[in-house]
């Protein structure tokens, strides 16, 4: 950037000293004046081809990544499929809303209601308790009501 008078404070903020314009003095002594035009060198080097880039390797398919990526997702899917059908919760035989005999939607929807706590034969306790840097522990106490 050129200016045609220095301005009285630079970028910074603060005003120039001695040595800032010694400095500015030097440079611009060192620098040619009227700044030379650009000359096209005469011996150009010689323009050599690019490389050929090199053919793809010819690896089986099954070590190619995408099928690598595919047979990962592939397993991901299965994995799933195994462990929810391993992990299925289990049905009491004597449950009429769940055995096959008399299932019914009402008795499915009475069944997913939450029981009323004073109906419950227990009673419940639970805290958290952390002494100084250690773990939080939880604790949970289960009383039957008498």
């Amino acid at each position: 950037m050129n200016f045609v008078t220095r301005p009285p404070i630079d970028a910074n903020g603060h005003a120039g000293d001695e040595l800032d314009e010694t400095l500015s003095a030097f440079f611009r002594s060192e620098m040619p004046r009227p700044w030379p035009q650009f000359k096209v060198p005469d011996d150009r080097p010689a323009v050599r081809p690019a490389e050929p880039v090199p053919l793809p390797s010819r690896r089986p398919w099954f070590r190619s990544p995408r099928f690598v990526l595919a047979a990962s997702v592939a397993l991901l899917i299965a994995g799933y499929a195994a462990m929810s059908a391993a992990l299925t919760p289990p049905t009491s035989a004597n449950d009429p809303t769940l055995n096959g005999g008399g299932a019914s939607p009402r008795g499915i929807l009475r069944e997913m209601h939450p029981k009323d706590p004073a109906e419950d034969d227990l009673d419940f306790r639970g805290w958290l308790e952390q002494d100084g840097n250690k773990p939080t522990t939880i604790h949970i106490e289960m009383y039957r009501k008498k």
